[in-house]
């Protein structure tokens, strides 16, 4: 089979601009496909941060060109690097009016007023910069509502480019949780006629749903886990938001494909940010990690079990019931550790249990270093999503023997094997009722278990020994690039 050109446009991309778990997906899946020989390109926009970068160097490529928004013109400015240790190429697209802003998409905790006219921008500026470089494109890799106008744009804005004819879409949902709902009054800026403006494409209760015009447009649909796939099928309103409708329409188009882990960059034996590299042979240096942790953390009591949670701090990832069990968990003799931001009242919460409890250590922020030593030094990851299209935080923790305690829903039932069902093969622990008492319930549990140090490390071997690499999940990807273009 022909090697492919491959375009992912995508709103994150770590290690220039992440928020959540599509930032690391992006360049570990472009860099598996760029070894499998495929000439891959990442499309991003030049963020503010971008500014900071010292050690990757950003050229401008002298390139330009003018964005329609509505009547309105916008000038896209083009600039080019690479992944790191990788020949991924990556097109950073400029505009500072829309994209030299503190944070990406929302400001104090509001969406920014004019997200809809930002991503528009961008993807209209990814579709031009192929044209003006006439680049022959066999996929548009499109993620989340902030690419969902790239499937409509080429079969109706674009339908008439010659270089367009061939190119396919596939666009993967991350979080049907963030949907791209907007007011009618934009609709005048996709320069589409009314009678697009519909229910079986985009009208959504009287707005705009970019995800639903995706479900409608993209050649494939695909999503980050067999069990979330299977859960938005059957879901109500609460998760899909009711476009349940729409995804039974594409079943035979829509495919869940676990994420996997870059282990070149999420492994205890290499890990560069470590006071102490370790392996499932020598666990010695994770004993060294988590007293690293402890001190760091200020947190006294090595010989009690090192809780951690890092997340974004929304009642989506457990945070309802997990506030309300704060009072009862922190009452067992434990350390808890919790790394995020997020939602302000949330915040406002956990730090006051932050200031009561001295076992309870919270920094409300991202830092990607300190998210490293404490997957390392932690001897269990909390992570009570209430759903959860896939999670990379748990396969992380089974890399670094920091035991998973998960509720079963999505992606977290596809990867972690719960101990109380399975002894001999057990790789962490589940709920399966979302509530306070049942988070409770498996929490003391674990205390209790973490006593017998020998079950304990059989469970930490056996996690670490698990193989999520992204090898498996990219061919299958591969497999459905290859499936539209025949």
């Amino acid at each position: 089979m022909k090697n492919l050109n491959i375009i992912f446009a995508a709103s994150e991309c770590s290690p220039f601009a992440k928020t959540g778990g599509m930032a690391d997906v992006i360049p570990a899946l472009s860099k598996e496909l760029s070894y499998l020989g495929h000439n891959v390109y990442i499309f991003l926009p030049f963020y503010k941060n971008l500014y900071n970068f010292k050690n990757i160097e950003i050229i401008n490529t002298n390139i330009t060109s003018n964005i329609s928004i509505g009547t309105d013109f916008k000038q896209a400015f083009y600039y080019h690097t690479k992944l790191p240790e990788t020949n991924v190429q990556i097109i950073l697209i400029k505009n500072d009016e829309y994209f030299f802003r503190d944070s990406l998409y929302t400001f104090q905790g509001k969406d920014y007023s004019d997200n809809f006219d930002r991503f528009l921008f961008f993807c209209k500026a990814i579709i031009n910069f192929i044209l003006i470089k006439e680049l022959k494109i066999d996929i548009i890799h499109c993620n989340d509502w902030q690419t969902a106008f790239i499937p409509f744009l080429l079969k109706l804005s674009y339908k008439n480019e010659f270089l367009l004819n061939n190119t396919k879409t596939i666009f993967t949902i991350h979080n049907f949780s963030y949907q791209g709902i907007f007011e009618i009054n934009n609709y005048y800026k996709l320069n589409l006629p009314w009678e697009y403006f519909t229910s079986d494409k985009f009208e959504y209760y009287g707005k705009i749903n970019l995800l639903k015009s995706a479900l409608v447009f993209s050649d494939i649909i695909t999503t980050v886990s067999p069990t979330y796939r299977n859960e938005l099928l059957i879901s109500k309103d609460e998760i899909s938001k009711g476009l349940t409708y729409f995804l039974q329409m594409r079943e035979k188009d829509f495919y869940g494909i676990l994420n996997g882990v870059d282990y070149s960059i999420w492994n205890p034996e290499i890990d560069k940010y470590l006071i102490a590299n370790y392996s499932a042979k020598n666990l010695t240096g994770k004993k060294l990690c988590k007293k690293d942790l402890l001190k760091i953390t200020n947190l006294k009591g090595f010989e009690k079990p090192l809780f951690i949670m890092i997340s974004r701090l929304v009642n989506m990832k457990g945070l309802d019931i997990l506030i309300d069990s704060l009072d009862t968990i922190l009452s067992f003799k434990l350390n808890f550790v919790l790394l995020g931001d997020g939602a302000p009242d949330i915040e406002k919460k956990l730090k006051d249990y932050s200031d009561k409890y001295k076992n309870f250590k919270l920094f409300l922020k991202f830092d990607d270093e300190l998210a490293h030593k404490m997957y390392a030094g932690g001897d269990f990851l909390i992570m009570p999503s209430k759903s959860e299209p896939c999670g990379l935080n748990q396969l992380y923790a089974l890399k670094y023997g920091t035991i998973p305690i998960v509720h079963s829903t999505g992606g977290l039932s596809d990867t972690i094997i719960d101990y109380f069902k399975d002894y001999k093969n057990g790789t962490g622990f589940a709920f399966y009722n979302y509530s306070s008492k049942n988070l409770i319930d498996i929490i003391e549990k674990c205390v209790i278990l973490y006593q017998n140090k020998n079950e304990i490390n059989k469970i930490i071997k056996r996690a670490m020994k698990q193989d999520f690499s992204w090898e498996n999940s990219a061919k299958k990807y591969l497999e459905l690039y290859y499936k539209i273009l025949s």
